[in-house]
């Protein structure tokens, strides 16, 4: 793991596609997500090509005709070879009964030209599932067919051009024999939603031993479905979600071993569970799957609310407690749009806080995991796929939460409908389409020529490494009508630390002492004609106290072109900006800085950029944190720290070799890395005491074994004393 304390973690992929649409099958061991088998994925395997990247006002592809005897060819779960389930998959009890509730994103449908019909439910929710955003239809489990659930009522999915139907009426869920993954089937065998995540829980995880639920997953149209539909495009596309309750036949409930609905249980983890002195850490280790939910307007003047999947892995040596709400015990994750274009690297939108609510803890951490009924165990990984990302009944405001000690105050939250006490009043109604989603405005989607990064950010009480909580994906889309379709390429991990880090760009650190960090980008063009431009981009890691000031020495050279951004789109609340003496200042009353937000500041001024110090006033209180940076005329207002230095990379891009550069104001520890773009280590070039002064090492494009390495970006970082920096590199060959 690349980690770097100083606050800039280079694991990044500048190198984004303009180009989306290209479709490949997903595969994973992990069982927390959707894993396929070779032969499954083989006859799963479909290519198709959307339209150009973010292309202003591009269509979807037309739909391509499918004959019922290539929708037939698809084989089905139940055609696969029976086998015994992977250790960790637990198999549909033989004999159960209990009810199902699935909910339909009726938004999403529309935008897909579908529409759900002659619904026909069999039942009541039961008690012990999990709230959940509405609308929701129930249906009885009557029993088990072979490998099946069986289940009363149904529904319909209908294509509104075309006419075509996807009959669930009845329907049963069925288990793979190989991998254990759920499906369900309806009338024709071909119809098939699959349940994305979905996990079968009974025993410690499922708090009663007889009590059976799944839970978390996401339900996507199959390729079968999509081709009896007559539309290919639809494979994978998420229509909804939805949970099972049931309860083995013959097998009374054990009340004493827990209550039977989890987030009705308020007894925080007892202290004398975890070791005494374990360090938490968790990590976001996946992020993709990002997904449209709804918008209010119409293109191109409206906005969208997104949602994606999300990973976590306990890295730790604790058990990381995870009640439902009302307990506060629980983590939280927060969801965030970039651009970058024309050399600014921008936030264009935030969600609120998705709580925690149960972890479906399995492998997958590179450590065996210890599934426990509410916490997160050491080395267990735990998935909320989009749907559950975007459900209401869990999303809350940011301002409840603690950004820097990673906790949430349920009393007058938004939850208890703000009365001061924590009794749940609010669930997931009352809201519209974009409200606490990653809400992101059409305007700032219609640049064809940016790049656009997703990050996500889990909130951990008592985290020890705040960076590693961050992770980010280059992302591509096409709009189809007032809708977006996206893509985050292949795999599934996140490039570990805050998306600044996709930015070529300087970054450095400041702290509110004891309070919180403070990640600063910035770059200085020579534009010609003797003026310089300056962009700041200024990220609040974790702090509560907020950003209000933003203070840069500007020298006495004229200074134009004072600009401001913020993700808010709100003009009435930007950031004014002054000249106080030789210093550029920036201060709001009411729109500062919080964390998990990044705000950019730029100016135009005819002196070059020298080494200097930017101030940042806290809004809480009277803090102030300084960042070392590249200022008009170097002014600084507080003393260098011993380990200043500079660092230059020539020639870049390279061919066959670049010389890095650097000088040092005193002798100190260096350490001089090269890293892929996925963060990975690939070459040392130099560890050890250095004298003051300027120096030059030599890197021939090897890796540490000496062999070449191919075309690409990677990232030169040097560490000296406790000041790091890094600079992309591009190799061409």
């Amino acid at each position: 793991m690349l980690h770097d304390p100083t606050g800039f973690l280079a694991a990044s992929n500048s190198s984004v596609l303009r180009a989306s649409g290209s479709y490949e099958p997903r595969a994973s061991a992990s069982l927390g997500r959707r894993s396929r088998s070779w032969l499954t994925m083989a006859a799963m395997a479909v290519a198709w090509v959307g339209a150009p990247h973010c292309a202003s006002g591009a269509e979807a592809s037309p739909r391509t005709a499918v004959s019922p005897a290539a929708a037939a060819s698809v084989p089905t779960a139940a055609s696969l070879p029976a086998a015994a389930l992977p250790p960790a998959v637990t198999a549909l009890p033989a004999s159960a009964e209990g009810t199902g509730s699935l909910h339909f994103h009726l938004d999403r449908l529309s935008m897909l030209d579908l529409s759900l019909t002659d619904v026909r439910e069999s039942g009541e929710p039961d008690e012990r599932l999990y709230p959940m955003e509405g609308p929701l239809w129930t249906f009885s489990l009557t029993g088990r067919n072979g490998a099946s659930w069986v289940h009363d009522g149904g529904f319909s999915i209908r294509d509104l051009a075309l006419g075509d139907e996807l009959r669930f009426r009845p329907f049963h869920l069925e288990q793979d024999a190989l991998t254990g993954e759920l499906e369900l089937v309806g009338e024709d065998d071909r119809a098939r939603l699959q349940l994305d995540h979905a996990r079968v829980l009974q025993g410690a995880a499922s708090v009663d031993p007889h009590t059976v639920r799944i839970l978390g997953f996401d339900l996507r149209i199959s390729r079968a479905s999509a081709l009896l539909l007559q539309r290919p495009e639809l494979e994978d596309a998420l229509i909804g979600t939805g949970q099972w309750v049931a309860q083995s036949i013959g097998e009374a409930n054990s009340p004493t071993l827990g209550s039977p609905h989890p987030d009705r249980n308020d007894t925080a983890p007892l202290e004398d569970e975890q070791a005494s002195g374990c360090i938490t850490d968790a990590k976001l280790a996946e992020l993709y799957q990002l997904e449209s939910f709804g918008r209010i307007g119409s293109f191109p003047t409206g906005e969208i609310g997104l949602s994606m999947t999300t990973t976590i892995c306990n890295i730790g040596d604790c058990s990381l407690p995870w009640f439902a709400p009302m307990n506060e015990a629980h983590p939280g994750v927060v969801m965030h749009l970039y651009r970058l274009a024309d050399g600014r690297f921008e936030q264009i939108g935030l969600s609120g806080v998705k709580h925690g609510y149960f972890p479906l803890g399995v492998d997958g951490c590179g450590n065996h995991c210890t599934d426990l009924p509410n916490d997160l165990g050491i080395g267990c990984q735990d998935t909320y796929g989009a749907s559950s990302n975007a459900d209401r009944t869990w999303l809350a405001p940011r301002d409840e939460w603690s950004g820097y000690y990673g906790t949430w105050e349920c009393t007058g939250s938004h939850f208890a409908d703000g009365e001061p006490d924590c009794t749940r009043r609010h669930g997931g109604a009352g809201h519209d389409p974009v409200e606490h989603r990653l809400r992101v405005r059409d305007a700032d989607l219609a640049d064809a020529s940016a790049d656009y990064y997703v990050e996500a950010m889990y909130i951990v009480a008592e985290d020890v490494d705040r960076f590693d909580n961050y992770g980010y994906r280059p992302t591509t889309f096409v709009r189809t009508g007032d809708d977006y379709v996206f893509s985050l390429g292949g795999g599934f991990s996140a490039l570990e630390g805050p998306a600044l880090g996709a930015w070529d760009a300087e970054i450095r650190t400041g702290t509110f002492p004891g309070e919180g960090r403070l990640l600063l980008g910035y770059t200085v063009t020579d534009i010609g004609g003797g003026a310089y431009a300056y962009e700041y981009a200024l990220l609040n890691l974790d702090s509560d106290l907020a950003v209000k000031s933003f203070r840069v020495p500007v020298g006495s050279g004229p200074i134009d072109d004072i600009g401001f951004h913020d993700p808010n789109g709100d003009e009435l609340d930007d950031w004014n900006a002054t000249l106080v003496g030789n210093e550029l200042v920036w201060e709001t009353a009411s729109n500062p800085v919080r964390w998990g937000h990044l705000y950019n500041f730029r100016f135009v001024s005819t002196e070059p950029g020298a080494p200097g110090t930017i101030s940042c006033g806290s809004f809480v209180g009277n803090s102030t944190a300084t960042i070392d940076a590249l200022v008009p005329g170097g002014v600084s207002s507080v003393s260098s720290p011993s380990a200043e230095f500079s660092f230059q990379l020539r020639p870049n891009p390279m061919s066959t070799e670049s010389r890095i550069g650097f000088t040092l104001q005193e002798t100190n520890q260096v350490d001089l890395e090269i890293y892929d773009s996925a963060g990975r280590q690939v070459r040392r070039l130099l560890i050890g005491s250095r004298p003051p002064g300027t120096h030059e090492v030599e890197w021939d494009g090897t890796d540490d074994r000496g062999v070449a390495l191919g075309s690409g970006v990677y990232y030169c970082r040097l560490k000296a004393g406790s000041e790091t920096a890094v600079r992309t590199i591009r190799r061409v060959r």
